[in-house]
């Protein structure tokens, strides 16, 4: 009996160790999936979290030289240009910067940063505090108040992004809500010729032209890409992909960038809002035909009618446009503020005229507010339409979430209307863990391609094992 001791030990202790073994090769494959997809996001570029007081003035400790910034701030980008001398927008789409207003924590913060990861877009999100009953009450008016909570805190949201902006010295920001989509195909064939026509119309041109013809954009030279961000990789921390925690950036944000950058949408003086993404800017074909400044876009990655949102496409055929054709507008009844640029002069201005709702009347959220301001107190608004982002049907509204209002159905993909091959396409998003580079390198081709999308291929990669 004695005897038979040691070797229960033995027994016992080998048991041990095989299952320590054993937890030890599946810890290891979780973090090989894991570091898979944060070397990915390294090598792409960054999602970063800015965890400064968004509303404390920021002071740089020098000036920084257009040799300090990075190199894809210094020119738009460092590929060629195509036939029509339009480069592909730089890694903040001609803005100084990219901010998302998104609460922290929020799970939307995964997929957009894996699709600002696989099209080339710096977004940072700045850190939003903690909402009281107070804040909440200076969004209200006085008398005839109509906001409803959580539009109440959505507008703190964008309030605070405003406020982070001109703690900045930065001259332009694209501001966007974090369940926005957008194509692929973004930075290089539909940003270019959408700012050459604005700037085209806010110099007053002459040559009669109204027409732009579409990019054929050459592929992406991935080595040159990352050469040319390697510096920002090191010093930037992205959103890693999901199972790891993110991480802080601890450097302020850049000065601005070259003067010709800042001007890529046209002086910062000519214009105050700029709807790249909303949910319908509809007035009469009348007004179309007759007194509205706009210009028109081709561009072949637009679907065609019958695949747009049925608004969008009764719209466009009230104009008689022909299919895969964007305007540029002067704004006339801009709904939803899924993404738009402002100036430093503009968001100040919001920031003083627009913090509360009306007064005596009320305004039932942020989006009207600015519809407002563009319609009724004209305000230098310009709209692209169809728009180029637009949020996810799928995601589950924060507002109707914080008013305790049912959410809707979910849809069977997660889909953003009048968007052909969005950027966080479940069959993307799903695959970054699967893929790693390979997505990225693939998603980056397309990108190249005008017309090509890749999805359903992406989406056919786990089950080829």
């Amino acid at each position: 009996m004695l005897a038979a001791l040691p070797r229960r030990r033995n027994i016992a202790l080998l048991a041990l160790a095989s299952f320590a073994f054993f937890i030890a090769v599946h810890l290891r494959s979780a973090y090989t999936l894991a570091r898979l997809a944060h070397d990915h996001a390294q090598e792409a570029f960054p999602v970063v979290h800015e965890e400064l007081a968004p509303v404390l003035p920021w002071s740089p400790e020098k000036d920084v030289s257009e040799a300090d910034l990075e190199p894809d701030q210094a020119r738009h980008s460092t590929a060629e240009s195509n036939a029509d001398g339009l480069e592909p927008a730089n890694a903040t789409l001609g803005f100084s910067t990219i901010l998302a207003v998104s609460k922290p924590n929020s799970p939307r913060q995964a997929s957009l940063a894996i699709g600002a990861n696989l099209t080339g877009i710096d977004i940072v999100i700045p850190s939003q505090p903690t909402w009281t009953d107070a804040d909440i009450a200076a969004v209200r008016a006085n008398n005839g108040s109509t906001i409803s909570r959580g539009s109440a805190l959505a507008w703190l949201g964008h309030l605070n992004a405003l406020k982070w902006f001109l703690s900045t010295n930065l001259p332009t920001a694209l501001i966007l809500e974090d369940d926005v989509d957008w194509d692929i195909h973004l930075r290089r064939v539909q940003i270019p010729p959408l700012a050459s026509a604005l700037r085209k119309l806010l110099s007053n041109t002459e040559d009669g032209s109204t027409h732009y013809s579409p990019l054929q954009m050459r592929p992406i030279d991935m080595a040159a890409l990352r050469a040319a961000h390697a510096a920002s990789s090191a010093q930037q921390n992205t959103l890693p992909g999901p199972g790891l925690p993110p991480k802080p950036r601890t450097k302020p944000p850049r000065s601005p960038a070259p003067p010709s950058d800042q001007t890529y949408w046209g002086p910062p003086s000519a214009w105050e809002i700029l709807y790249l993404g909303h949910c319908g800017d509809f007035f009469p074909a009348t007004q179309y035909t007759h007194n509205l400044t706009h210009a028109t876009v081709h561009d072949g990655t637009l679907p065609p009618h019958e695949s747009l949102h049925p608004n969008t496409a009764s719209f466009l055929a009230t104009l008689h446009l022909p299919p895969h054709t964007r305007l540029v507008h002067t704004s006339q009844h801009p709904l939803c503020t899924f993404a738009y640029g402002v100036t430093r002069a503009s968001a100040a201005r919001m920031l003083a005229d627009l913090s509360q709702e009306e007064e005596n009347r009320g305004t039932v959220a942020w989006d009207v507010r600015l519809l407002e301001a563009c319609r009724d107190r004209a305000w230098a608004c310009w709209s692209v339409t169809p728009e180029v982002f637009h949020h996810v049907d799928e995601y589950e509204s924060e507002i109707g979430a914080a008013d305790e209002r049912p959410a809707p159905i979910a849809g069977e993909l997660r889909r953003a209307p009048n968007i052909g091959c969005g950027a966080r396409s479940p069959e993307f998003v799903d695959a970054v863990g699967r893929g790693g580079e390979r997505v990225v390198r693939y998603v980056r081709e397309m990108a190249g391609k005008e017309g090509a999308c890749g999805r359903e291929e992406v989406g056919s990669w786990g089950r080829e094992r």
